[in-house]
């Protein structure tokens, strides 16, 4: 198996300062904000924050940012807690508007350029191709999900797209805080 480490180690550039993490809580997130915390251990001047979107939409969305607080103090990584208003989200695919609420939250804090990291792995990507071809896609939307794009002034990228999720369980059983996991 190909380092997790050394992939997201091959996203950090000297150019860029300010590093986030796309950070729900979940298995896929936890190991991506531990490598890139670990990528980026020996350079002193960037900067690394995490953030959590609470949907407010689970009865347990509450619990969820809790989990998040807790494993960023516990980490030592600054964690940025945006609340989407469901109330305003309209339209006929929730999962869309919400979507569309992350990338307007993630756009704010990338104005002044950066790098967003998302823990979208082989799986997710597998899933989108098939869903993408279920509703009709055309050539574009066969590629699935990209590795890298722009987003604001910065960019988005997806390191994990060539490790399955068993892959990233593994590293999280290897390194111990699998058990730490919040299970709603």
């Amino acid at each position: 198996m190909t380092s997790l480490l050394k992939t997201v180690k091959s996203f950090i550039e000297e150019e860029i300062d300010s590093y986030f993490v796309a950070y729900s809580g979940g298995l896929d997130s936890s190991v991506l904000l531990l490598e890139v915390q670990e990528a980026l251990k020996k350079s002193k001047f960037k900067t690394l924050r995490a953030i959590h979107i609470n949907h407010n939409y689970s009865k347990n969305s509450k619990k969820w940012e809790e989990h998040c607080q807790n494993f960023c103090l516990l980490n030592g990584v600054e964690l940025l807690v945006f609340d989407i208003d469901i109330s305003k989200v309209k339209g006929a695919s929730l999962e869309d508007q919400f979507r569309k609420k992350r990338y307007e939250v993630f756009n704010k804090c990338l104005n002044k350029g950066g790098r967003l990291f998302t823990g979208h792995h082989e799986d997710d990507n597998i899933e989108t191709l098939f869903l993408r071809l279920f509703r009709g896609t055309g050539l574009k939307g066969a590629r699935a999900i990209p590795v890298k794009r722009k987003i604001g002034k910065g960019d988005v990228v997806r390191p994990f797209l060539n490790f399955t999720k068993s892959e990233l369980k593994l590293v999280a059983e290897k390194k111990s805080f699998f058990s730490f996991l919040f299970k709603p």
